[in-house]
């Protein structure tokens, strides 16, 4: 029987701001990418502080440093449909969110949009110094949540993470809007 939903954050519950942002502020978007893929998963894994960060991005786009953060903050956009689905889904089930991120930037946009209040757990990679895919970090989740594999149910917008949980025999599902997510949930016995 299900009794959590593990939700990922970016691409999930918001855009993936930091891609929308560099996309913005990069016109040789394609051949750059391999240095800003680095420069994420550095942050996401706590290698780096997102001030570092914000240096790093400020450095290879020319954009100034005070600006970054600021020019990154004001592309979060909040999935208010998914919200809506989290107000009904938390009366039966607990949610958690299971992401890859920098770690003091997650958490501020948590705060000010006020979704803490959603979440049994949050996981961060960067707080943990793991990124998905690892099992790890399946299993760090279902541990705080108290829960087995069977228990719960990861949603994530990326193929690679949802097949890497359900090899790890975490069922997951690839998420791609809201209405096929309540179809999927459904199918997999979770009312909403």
């Amino acid at each position: 029987m299900i009794k959590a939903l593990i939700f990922d954050f970016a691409g999930v519950i918001v855009p993936d701001a930091y891609w929308i942002w560099i996309k913005k502020h990069v016109t040789d978007f394609d051949s750059k990418k391999p240095i800003f893929q680095n420069f994420s998963e550095k942050a996401d894994e706590g290698l780096i502080t997102a001030k570092e960060l914000s240096s790093l991005l400020a450095q290879e786009t020319g954009v100034p440093e005070a600006v970054v953060q600021k020019g990154y903050f004001q592309e979060i956009r909040i999935n208010k449909p998914l919200i809506d689905l989290f107000n009904v889904l938390k009366e039966k089930y607990k949610l958690a969110i299971l992401s890859n991120y920098a770690g003091e930037w997650l958490r501020k946009i948590l705060d000010e949009h006020n979704l803490m209040e959603y979440f049994e757990e949050i996981i961060i990679s960067s707080e943990h110094h793991i990124l998905k895919p690892q099992a790890k970090m399946f299993q760090l989740v279902l541990d705080r949540l108290h829960f087995t594999k069977g228990q719960a149910i990861f949603i994530d917008d990326r193929q690679g993470h949802v097949d890497a949980s359900n090899v790890f025999g975490l069922k997951a599902l690839l998420y791609t809007s809201v209405a096929k997510l309540k179809m999927d949930l459904e199918k997999c016995g979770v009312k909403s």
